[in-house]
């Protein structure tokens, strides 16, 4: 949820959503650096982003961020907890 998003719902001003969403985001940070991904573990490589108007579309856009996926699966292979870590880029 973006701070503008925030600041309709809650109904306080920008600066106050913004402080607010920050907080949270810092607080959930803080939380998921306790975790360790273990037992069964899926990995992946995606692009994260969108293309600008007259920008190049698909992989290797300079508009998007390429990032590395690992889930931690359950014996039943539903998600338990994913990580998500930007890279500076994919060897082709």
């Amino acid at each position: 949820m973006s701070s503008l998003a925030l600041k309709r719902q809650l109904g306080v001003s920008y600066p106050t959503a913004w402080l607010i969403h920050h907080k949270l985001m810092q607080a959930m940070a803080n939380r998921e650096e306790r975790y360790v991904l273990d037992g069964r573990i899926q990995v992946d490589d995606a692009y994260l982003g969108g293309e600008r108007a007259g920008g190049k579309a698909g992989r290797g856009s300079e508009n998007k961020v390429p990032i590395v996926v690992a889930v931690s699966l359950t014996e039943d292979d539903h998600p338990l907890r994913v990580r998500l870590t930007p890279v500076s880029g994919f060897i082709r």
